[in-house]
């Protein structure tokens, strides 16, 4: 009849399907494809937009400080940019950690001391990593799947957070990424192109150097290790270059050829550096050293700081043993930036925090270790792992600081992307040209940190460092099952 219309006659449950089914396709066309033909520019996009939106609530609401590390950073680049008089060590801890500090304080110099100008530097360097990491990826798998392991970096909670204060951590994973993209690149280059990566590699070394030291031994370790894996025959230039770099880039930083020094004058007993990693943290996990050695508070220094302390905010108190440091008055250690929320008073002036590889101090025997034998130290590190890697559990009650909370919340995606990692490592070795550097310096990280960590807080934050291989890692793993899925209908269709 007129102005009636024929009864359709699809099942009701049909129409939901195929909106639904619409909605993919222009999401496809919108957003995944799009991305999918430039990965890297996308994945730095959403990691940058991300992290700043994060910088600017930091800066707004609690004034661009969250944790006293952040603080302490941030006074010395203020500091440095006014130009102040400051004592011996502070200037040490600077210089020491300049690759940081030196842009931020260029900052500081052109629009004040406003933290948020050193956050959003920051930021640019977290999106950097996310950016890298998926470059890295497109070199052993579909550019689809390169773009699962950039978002993993992008947008994890602990790499948004880390990369929107001011911390050196983001700096760390950025020149960690770029020199595996430089390792897996070096290995099918020559000539003048192989020059140029050397070249490049030994500038993101120094880099390094001017931010953690013990991460620079590992990463040139791993990276002569990394020449010897590659599937090829090994050409004299590579391995020689690399052994160069190995010999004397440590040696630069005072650390000895190969960074010898810096291990002998490091490798004592970790027992002790978990003992004072552990002092005033609220989640330590180790009995940090009786009060009674620490020393009262001396005052103001000659550079008009303030009462400062020995231990870098995210540092051991022997970190920077063979490195030349000056003496400091006071063995005191500030609180990890995990495992304390921030103090008003952090950023008054007088109360800045020393930030970086401190001097050896005579440290008290800690009550977790009762000897530094090797064997001490290999009966601790499942527990170190567990502690860097996994804790703390979904049901653990620990400290109630931001950091802690976050890392219980991150449970939820981090132990999937930890198995998908397991999955991606079984085909790891067909990939080792690309994959030998990120894996070699992974594991010695997170072994490295196994063994000196005394405080989940700061754990969990070091975590970072491993965070750009587990996402390549389980993004593999990631294509590896989509593999599977699609062989397994493909033999289901043709049986």
């Amino acid at each position: 009849m007129p102005g009636l219309t024929e009864p359709s006659h699809r099942p009701a449950g049909v129409l939901p399907v195929v909106a639904a089914a619409g909605l993919r396709r222009r999401l496809r066309i919108v957003v995944l494809d799009p991305m999918v033909r430039r990965p890297v520019l996308s994945i730095f996009v959403v990691a940058l937009a991300v992290r700043i939106t994060a910088a600017v609530v930091i800066a707004v609401g609690w004034d661009g400080i969250l944790f006293l590390d952040d603080a302490a950073y941030s006074r010395l680049a203020e500091l440095a940019a006014d130009d102040a008089v400051r004592d011996s060590y502070d200037r040490f801890l600077y210089e020491r950690t300049a690759t940081l500090l030196v842009p931020i304080a260029g900052l500081y110099e052109l629009f004040g001391p406003v933290e948020l100008s050193g956050q959003l530097f920051v930021a640019l360097l977290g999106a950097a990593t996310a950016g890298l990491t998926t470059r890295l990826a497109m070199e052993i798998m579909h550019p689809r799947f390169a773009l699962l392991a950039g978002l993993i970096v992008a947008l994890l909670p602990s790499q948004i957070l880390w990369s929107s204060l001011i911390l050196k951590d983001a700096a760390v994973w950025a020149v960690l990424s770029a020199l595996a993209l430089v390792v897996a690149l070096a290995a099918r280059s020559d000539g003048r192109r192989l020059v140029l990566l050397g070249a490049t590699a030994a500038l993101l070394l120094a880099l390094l150097g001017f931010l953690r030291l013990y991460t620079l031994e590992v990463a040139c370790v791993a990276m002569v290790l990394a020449v010897l894996a590659f599937p090829r025959p090994r050409p004299l230039a590579r391995f020689t270059g690399a052994v160069v770099l190995l010999a004397c880039v440590p040696l630069a930083f005072g650390m000895g050829i190969a960074g010898g020094s810096f291990v002998v004058n490091r490798g004592g007993d970790p027992g002790q550096q978990r003992a004072l990693n552990a002092i005033e943290a609220d989640s330590a996990v180790v009995a940090a050293p009786a009060p009674a050695a620490a020393a009262p508070d001396t005052g103001p220094t000659a550079g008009g700081a303030g009462p400062t302390t020995a231990a870098a905010p995210d540092e051991t108190s022997s970190a920077g043993a063979g490195t030349g440091a000056p003496a400091r008055k006071t063995p005191e250690k500030t609180s990890s930036a995990g495992g304390t929320a921030r103090a008003p008073a952090a950023k008054a002036p007088g109360k800045t925090s020393s930030t970086e590889d401190p001097p050896p101090t005579p440290a008290p025997t800690p009550l977790d270790a009762a000897s530094p034998t090797a064997a001490s130290s290999l009966t601790y590190l499942p527990t170190g792992v567990t502690v860097v890697a996994l804790r703390p559990w979904p049901w653990e009650r620990s400290s109630g600081s931001l950091g802690i909370r976050m890392a219980r919340a991150e449970t939820i995606v981090w132990y999937p992307l930890l198995l998908l990692a397991l999955v991606g490592l079984g085909t790891a070795f067909g990939h080792r040209r690309t994959l030998a550097f990120p894996i070699l310096a992974g594991g010695a990280i997170l072994a490295m940190y196994g063994l000196t960590e005394g405080n989940l807080g700061t754990a969990y934050r070091h975590r970072g460092e491993l965070v750009w291989v587990v996402a390549l890692l389980a993004a593999l793993g990631a294509e590896r099952i989509g593999r599977w899925r699609h062989e397994r209908r493909r033999r289901l269709v043709a049986a």
